[in-house]
């Protein structure tokens, strides 16, 4: 053998376990062999070819030809915007165990191209237990790979669950207030803004059957609610009515496998891992129920496959009290048998899911213990010999002897037993439903009811509003003519010469309302007459205005809103100055009875004695001489009077 001939048989042993790492959104299986990643892709398998040639170089430098190469010669994917961890090509599994085969690496990578995904590492955990050595930290780092920093809470996981093992009983009327409720339900409203959470009882049930905000948010797949209200209070281990908390309610829904988002769900809600129903019932119970259901098979798969991967990979590295190893797992949840006995074995048996079998084997469930009827999972008829070939017995358990199949009567009576159940279970759920459905139908006619009452009222209302509109625009309008109507009063009359200190003369008060096209029109037609018996004013009452506005003579006339402040300016006007004039006909007739007393006195006589001709004769005297004795007027009033008598 040459020097630098690689010699196989001194080949460093690969790691019996890959490990899963994530770039971004992209999760792959790596596995070492002489200092050589090779990445294999979980979502399709393919495998990168790029790092298979480096592996090559290493492992057999003497071989010739270039795999790399050779695998851009078929079906092949080149990735270059990427992590660097992630770049080169990508060939199909199979392809890549050919083009291996055929450079002879096949042997070295026998555990990347059989990793089947989570259980395997699960399968390898099922071999340790907490009696066992720690691993070395290089075998630990293989087995949980690095993950993000999970945010952990330990509000509800430092008080101990009075109701352990099963879920804490919903809050009581006295516990949660109507306006809790009322805005834990408004989270789920469409295109709801973000609410105010202060204040408000968070595990507060917001429907009948005591679920709470947080169980409809982990039914819903909504991550981000989950997470609030986890971080305000929400209370993990709370179930509804039936004992079942926000996880087990999860996997009796599609969301979380639509979203993708159920290693998500765990990170906030793992506490409720080991939690059971008022059934005794844990989330693996639940999920080997629902895969029965018709559509539900993949979700099932999917939600037992993530819940086995977080328990590998998150479970041992949480914060002290609130780790889930392995160990654990298969002791207080894989094992742990319902009120009927059954484990979730004995149900994914009855029900017939091969793969949730395989899966529930593989993380050491029991096949041979058996329910209250005395019916083991053996006797559905699983293969359990193959499950065992393909996983190490613990060291800590010890082999159970096979025992014989029970009869066919019993297994049917088992099933028999199994179905009714399962058809009471959904019977009862079913009544429950019609039964809220039956509640929501008047509530649903009364708010229909005040709905429409309530846009009458918007329409009522939106024609008032309009309404009002309206007239404030007529407002504005006859306040710009108001304004523009007294600017003119106020330019016209400029030039009349007329002055409260100066002013000698008459003064026409109409003529700041006249409109001169009518008056001259109507002088016009006077005149026309020539008959000087008609007077102005029974001409004026005779004119017909539809046949006057038509005349030709007349000039354009101002609007009608002019014309129409104006009538209304002179007739406030007029009213006010026949008031002045009542008033100073009143005070002149209290001045002359002041008059006649005076001039009573003077001559001897009484009030009533003196007339208008006497006043008149007593001015016409005074008037001749301007500095009259009052023994003359005294001398004139009595020969007046005399004259008179």
């Amino acid at each position: 053998m040459e020097p630098n001939e690689p010699k196989i048989m001194e080949l460093a042993s690969p790691d019996p376990v890959p490990r899963l790492a994530a770039f971004g959104d992209v999760t792959v299986v790596e596995f070492d062999v002489e200092g050589c990643t090779v990445m294999r892709r979980t979502q399709d398998s393919w495998v990168n070819a790029t790092q298979l040639a480096r592996l090559v170089s290493v492992v057999r430098p003497k071989i010739s030809g270039s795999i790399e190469a050779q695998a851009k010669q078929g079906a092949h994917e080149i990735v270059q915007d990427a992590p660097d961890q992630l770049k080169g090509v990508w060939v199909s599994i199979e392809r890549a165990e050919s083009l291996c085969k055929e450079y002879d690496i096949y042997g070295v990578l026998t555990p990347l191209f059989n990793y089947k995904g989570p259980k395997d590492l699960a399968r390898t955990m099922s071999t340790l237990t907490e009696a066992d050595e720690p691993a070395s930290p290089t075998k630990k780092a293989k087995i949980a790979p690095e993950l993000p920093t999970l945010q952990t809470f330990d509000h509800d996981t430092r008080v101990p669950n009075p109701n352990a093992p099963h879920a804490l009983a919903p809050l009581g009327d006295d516990e949660a207030d109507e306006k809790s409720k009322v805005v834990l339900s408004s989270l789920f409203l469409p295109n709801q803004k973000e609410l105010s959470l202060e204040a408000v009882a968070i595990d507060a049930p917001i429907d009948d059957n005591g679920q709470t905000a947080l169980h409809l948010a982990a039914t819903l797949g909504r991550i981000s609610l989950v997470k609030e209200l986890v971080s305000r209070g929400a209370n993990r281990l709370r179930g509804d009515n039936d004992g079942q908390t926000a996880l087990i309610r999860a996997v009796h829904a599609t969301n979380c496998l639509e979203h993708s988002c159920f290693d998500q769900l765990l990170d906030y809600l793992y506490p409720a891992i080991t939690v059971l129903d008022h059934k005794g019932r844990s989330v693996l119970h639940h999920i080997a129920y629902t895969c029965g259901r018709k559509g539900r098979n993949e979700a099932c798969n999917y939600y037992l496959e993530t819940l086995l991967e977080w328990v590998v990979k998150r479970g041992p590295h949480l914060p002290p009290g609130q780790k889930v190893s392995l160990t654990s797992f298969m002791q207080e949840v894989v094992n742990i048998p319902d009120r009927n006995g059954d484990t979730c074995l004995n149900i994914a048996a009855m029900v017939g899911n091969k793969q949730i079998i395989q899966q529930l084997l593989e993380v050491g469930a029991d096949p041979n213990k058996a329910n209250k009827a005395g019916v083991k999972p053996v006797d559905c008829g699983i293969d359990v010999a193959s499950a065992r070939t393909r996983l190490p017995q613990p060291a800590t358990v010890q082999s159970v002897p096979e025992t014989p199949k029970l009869s066919s009567m019993k297994i049917l009576e088992s099933l028999q037993t199994f179905v009714s159940q399962l058809g009471r279970d959904f019977r009862e759920e079913l009544e429950s439903k019609t039964r809220q459905v039956d509640e929501i139908h008047p509530k649903l006619r009364e708010k229909t009811y005040k709905l429409s009452e309530k846009r009458k009222q918007f329409e009522e209302l939106d024609k008032l509003v309009r309404k009002i509109g309206d007239y404030k625009t007529k407002i504005i309008n006859l306040n710009n003519a108001i304004r523009e109507e007294e600017q003119r009063f106020v330019e016209e009359t400029k030039e009349l010469p007329v002055n409260s200190q100066t002013f000698d003369g008459d003064f026409d008060a109409d003529e700041p309302f006249t409109v001169w096209s009518v008056y001259n029109e109507v002088e016009r037609r006077l005149q026309e007459t020539k008959d000087p018996a008609t007077s102005v004013a029974d001409f004026i009452s005779e004119l017909d205005p539809a046949t006057l506005l038509a005349s030709e003579q007349l000039e354009d006339l101002p609007p009608a809103v002019i014309l129409e402040a104006r009538i209304n300016a002179y007739t406030k006007n007029n009213a006010m100055l026949i008031e002045r004039t009542k008033s100073r006909r009143s005070s002149s007739q209290e001045l002359e009875q002041q008059f006649k007393r005076v001039i009573g006195l003077c001559i001897g006589s009484s009030v009533d004695e003196i007339d208008e001709k006497l006043l008149s004769s007593l001015l016409l005297s005074v008037e001749n001489d301007p500095d009259p004795e009052i023994g003359q007027i005294k001398k004139v009033l009595s020969i007046v009077n005399e004259i008179d008598k």
